[in-house]
């Protein structure tokens, strides 16, 4: 098993070489506000597409995915700026975030481009997974929740006392369903951002295994059968 998760800063369309080292200092300052965790280092820029790769400790990787959900959308006013200056100044570059340390790429996140205003709407959803973070934040407690898929929601709980329940589910491997309000910002049909996820409720999630579903749906077949059997019965009575 790897000792470190990567992570990287991929810019499609710019070379390194056409980075001035202004830039390449806002990006590198930009790009470790949105990991966040102690324990982040600098693995070196690789030419191809430009990535400023870094690395964190193997069992930081969920916080760090955790952290890229929730600080993408609260970026500050710095890394905002830094980004709308990098557009400018390069603006056929495409630009996001990059999770290498399965030894391929998998987008974690893409920045939009600026002159695209998006559609936000809001909708009621429900995630199933287990609890893997607890922070805290403005808006609420951060709960970090990885779903079956490998995703990762960072999901905000505005009640304390759903909060102090939630926190007994950290780490135990028990999953747990939650409703929430969504907030989405839509770019295009393969840029949507998750801005927010607002807990509502939740409940924890009865796991079975194969050879109980097995025998629940063969004890629902035998019940249907005898349904129909009864049905016939009393169509010859």
């Amino acid at each position: 098993m790897e000792d470190k998760a990567i992570f990287s800063l991929k810019i499609e369309g710019v070379n390194p070489q056409e980075l001035t080292i202004v830039e390449l200092g806002k990006l590198c300052t930009s790009f470790a506000e949105l990991l966040g965790p102690v324990g982040l280092k600098f693995e070196g820029i690789r030419a191809g597409s430009t990535l400023i790769t870094s690395s964190v400790p193997i069992e930081t990787r969920s916080d760090c995915l955790e952290n890229i959900q929730y600080n993408s959308s609260n970026l500050t006013k710095t890394s905002s700026s830094v980004m709308r200056g990098f557009h400018n100044n390069h603006p056929d570059a495409v630009v996001s975030i990059v999770d290498e340390t399965d030894g391929f790429q998998k987008e974690i996140y893409r920045f939009a481009p600026e002159e695209i205003q998006p559609t936000n709407f809001v909708q009621i959803e429900t995630i199933q997974g287990q609890v893997i973070s607890l922070k805290e934040s403005k808006r609420g407690d951060r709960i970090g929740i990885q779903t079956s898929s490998g995703r990762v929601v960072s999901a905000i709980s505005k009640d304390k006392a759903m909060s102090i329940e939630l926190r007994g589910f950290w780490r135990t491997g028990d999953h747990i369903s939650l409703v929430g309000s969504a907030s989405y910002a839509y770019y295009s049909y393969d840029l949507i951002h998750l801005k927010h996820f607002d807990i509502i409720s939740y409940e924890k999630v009865v796991m079975t295994t194969s050879k109980e579903w097995l025998t629940k749906l063969l004890d629902l077949g035998r019940s249907e059968k005898e349904k129909l059997t009864h049905a016939a019965l009393d169509n010859l009575a």
